[in-house]
């Protein structure tokens, strides 16, 4: 162990010790948040500050699970835009029957 590794290991230390109370918070606390989209602002937001810190610190096992982290957020995206998109197609493909059949009807928002 050189003179440099001390700090670094005490820096780690320290942010492991930061991070007990963010994570208890994400636990329950952003339970109640789901519907307000504040959670994937908040995951987006420990995933920077893991990402900081593992090239910071040079802590290879806090970045890969940062790493894994971002996958699964970047995957959770995608299935909701692709969810978005099918429910685009799905609305656009029975909107102009709708007008057809019930012209004095307005327009679902």
């Amino acid at each position: 162990m050189g003179l440099g590794a001390l700090p670094l290991a005490v820096a780690r230390i320290n942010y492991r010790l930061l991070r007990i109370p963010l994570h208890l918070l994400d636990d329950p606390g952003l339970r109640m948040l789901c519907g307000t989209g504040l959670r994937p602002l908040y995951t987006q937001l420990l995933i920077e500050c893991d990402r900081t810190a593992a090239h910071l610190l040079a802590d290879d096992t806090l970045r890969h699970r940062t790493a894994a982290a971002r996958l699964t957020l970047a995957r959770r995206r995608r299935r909701q835009k692709d969810e978005a998109i099918a429910y685009m197609r799905h609305r656009a493909r029975f909107t102009p029957h709708r007008r057809r059949h019930h012209p004095h009807r307005p327009n679902p928002a």
